[in-house]
């Protein structure tokens, strides 16, 4: 059994999980919409989710500040803020990072445990002109293939919006996120970035630049179209990555299903 700890097996403390009887369902209802085949159920009277054979602790009771939860998240703390699929977006509260938050152990059980067997899982994808590698599992490539047959049609009539896509950042490099221990969704390529003189990003500028930084420049029309595929993207952080697209089918089941207004990063 794990909690969702960077590689750390951890017995997971008997606590009282009815106050938020409603929420887990709809965490275990999003989870089974997005990943049918392996997301397995919960087991322990609800405090363990089951993907693959292995289990994830629900909730480890502890207290944590913001970079304490992405360090070392749950699976409660990875649903805590609401992916919001209202556009365009444009300010935005403060560490409101939703998808941000990530349980590695669970992406290793869905994707592939290390470099090799995530390698051996892409698949080439026609991505707007580009042939890139995608992982086959859980429908992600698929669903990038679908993304870009939309963008496709989208280019016939806003042929000024293919400059996001006619240069990539890419997709599939197993490595850390800058200035973390955390891989990078890429690593279990989910993840792709458009076009790098198009984007923005958090550590180019100084944080005092974070509140004042709006989305509305981006082109609604490409974002929607990865929205629509089950992709989520990081425009829609408070600390931002515009070029940044992932697969996470679970957030947008979620949020399609109890959508709520962006908040700030709730006390625990």
């Amino acid at each position: 059994m794990f909690a969702c700890f960077a590689g750390r097996a951890l017995a997971f403390p008997t606590v009282a999980l009815a106050l938020d009887g409603a929420r887990r369902s709809a965490i275990e209802s999003a989870f089974a919409a997005a990943y049918p085949v392996e997301f397995q159920g919960v087991t322990g009277a609800g405090a363990l989710f089951r993907f693959n054979g292995k289990d994830f602790a629900y909730d480890d009771g502890r207290a944590k500040t913001f970079e304490e939860t992405l360090d070392s998240p749950d699976v409660k703390d990875m649903f805590a803020q609401t992916y919001p699929l209202t556009n365009p977006v444009d300010r935005l509260p403060e560490n409101f990072d939703p998808g941000r938050i990530r349980c590695e152990e669970l992406f290793k059980a869905l994707f592939g445990a290390s470099e090799k067997e995530v390698s051996s899982n892409c698949v080439p994808v026609d991505f707007c002109g580009h042939k890139v590698r995608f992982n086959r599992r859980c429908g992600a490539a698929d669903a990038l293939s679908r993304v870009s047959g939309d963008l496709d049609k989208l280019y016939e009539t806003r042929p000024e919006l293919r400059a996001y896509t006619a240069r990539l950042g890419g997709t599939f490099q197993w490595r850390l996120i800058a200035g973390t221990k955390r891989l990078s969704n890429h690593s279990f390529a989910t993840a792709i970035d458009l076009n790098v003189s198009k984007a923005a990003y958090w550590r180019w500028q100084p944080e005092s630049a974070l509140a004042a930084f709006s989305r509305k420049s981006w082109p609604v029309e490409i974002v929607e179209a990865f929205e629509r595929h089950d992709f989520i993207w990081g425009g829609k952080w408070w600390h931002y990555d515009t070029m940044h697209f992932e697969f996470r089918p679970e957030l947008i089941a979620f949020s399609r299903a109890n959508p709520e207004a962006p908040k700030p990063w709730p006390s625990r």
